[in-house]
């Protein structure tokens, strides 16, 4: 199950190079995605109301690759592994792996812009 919750405006979701199990959707809010670079901490841009965070992560099972602060205060839904494996289990094998090879090679993408 789904756990929803809310976020105060400066508050973090997730930080820069930790672990998840988690995924999350913005219900509510705006979101600023920071990363850091050369000593100093750099924005990104925004995640609008509707949009899922953290995917790339999740799905990879890699660190986090930036840091997610409320620019707003925000409604956020946890979408837990379990409950995405067991959505994700019912679909066709090769609808796994799209989802999967799509994650790591945006990942493999942004790590060559960001270096």
């Amino acid at each position: 199950m789904s756990n929803e919750f809310g976020l105060a405006k400066g508050d973090a979701l997730v930080r820069e190079g930790a672990f998840s199990n988690s995924l999350f959707l913005l219900k509510e809010g705006t979101l600023e995605i920071k990363k850091r670079h050369g000593g100093k901490e750099i924005s990104l841009g925004h995640i609008q109301a509707g949009e899922l965070v953290g995917e790339i992560s999740f799905l990879t099972q890699e660190p986090r690759s930036a840091t997610i602060v409320a620019a707003t205060n925000c409604v956020i839904v946890e979408i837990p592994s379990e409950v995405f494996n067991k959505i994700l289990k019912g679909l066709p094998p090769w609808f796994q792996s799209l989802i999967k090879n799509l994650a790591l090679r945006l990942r493999k993408t942004s790590s060559k812009i960001n270096t």
